[in-house]
């Protein structure tokens, strides 16, 4: 996947980070709503498919409500929570929750797609994300084997979302070869493994490596004065600071960071 190989590419990891937090990250959440409503309006509350689904999607309008409302949470972004770590305003944080789902407008960063999800397997998160894909689709195959094929539901279904969800497969698609399978197997995916996954990885970075958060601009070649600085990874933590205190000044909206503490 092109927007895989880019992070891996890229030689600081403080700015594939970010670009995965608010580019990627972003996709796993809101593009799949209007797949809920479609699910549990369209489909039987007996059909098979509804019942895959519908556990999976138990949660995620709660989560998602809280995401985009929560006037505490990441997504607002409040300069005045201690907690959040990133220094972009409220805006501008808007901004790239709307990026994650248009893209940049390139190869590396496309706009959102259904399958796009899929990391590739050249490196280890790739291939544990995929790994459990694996295992979902043969769930999902057994499942697709019950069902008759040309389902008048499941047609009307897939017509549906198509129109909604980017990459979605409409009702003449849907029936071809493996597709049904693999479309049940990357939504469950999405919004249980993927998603879980990303929060996990992400925590397990090491927070000298990959600081959440600056408060004061990057020190230059000579090293800073300050008692609070880390001389002992001082090239690292240098570059690292330097990609950091750029991408979230890129904006020009720079929010007021107060000076550190300890």
């Amino acid at each position: 996947m092109p927007f895989a190989s880019s992070q891996v590419k890229r030689k600081n990891p403080i700015e594939s980070e970010a670009l995965l937090v608010h580019i990627a990250h972003p996709r796993l959440h809101l593009p799949l709503d209007s797949l809920n409503a479609i699910t549990h309006s369209l489909l039987p509350a007996s059909h098979r498919v509804k019942r895959l689904l519908a556990p999976h999607f138990l949660y995620t309008l709660g989560l998602h409500k809280a995401l985009i409302h929560h006037q505490r949470g990441a997504t607002h972004n409040n300069q005045r929570e201690v907690i959040l770590p990133f220094t972009f305003q409220t805006a501008s944080m808007h901004d790239r929750f709307a990026l994650g789902v248009h893209g940049l407008g390139t190869k590396a960063y496309p706009a959102y797609n259904l399958f796009g999800v899929h990391l590739g397997v050249h490196t280890e998160y790739g291939r544990y994300r995929q790994a459990w894909y694996r295992h979902i689709l043969e769930f999902t195959r057994k499942i697709v084997a019950t069902l008759e094929p040309g389902d008048a539901d499941v047609t009307r279904w897939a017509d549906a979302a198509a129109q909604w969800v980017e990459g979605f497969p409409d009702g003449i698609e849907i029936w071809r070869d493996d597709v049904l399978a693999e479309t049940l197997a990357t939504i469950i995916a999405t919004v249980s493994v993927f998603h879980t996954a990303d929060h996990d990885s992400y925590s397990r970075i090491p927070i000298e490596q990959m600081p959440f958060r600056l408060r004061q601009q990057p020190p230059d070649e000579s090293g800073p004065d300050e008692p609070h600085s880390d001389r002992s990874r001082p090239a690292r933590r240098q570059r690292n600071s330097s990609a950091a205190w750029t991408l979230s000044t890129q904006s020009g909206d720079r929010a007021a960071m107060p000076p550190p503490t300890g």
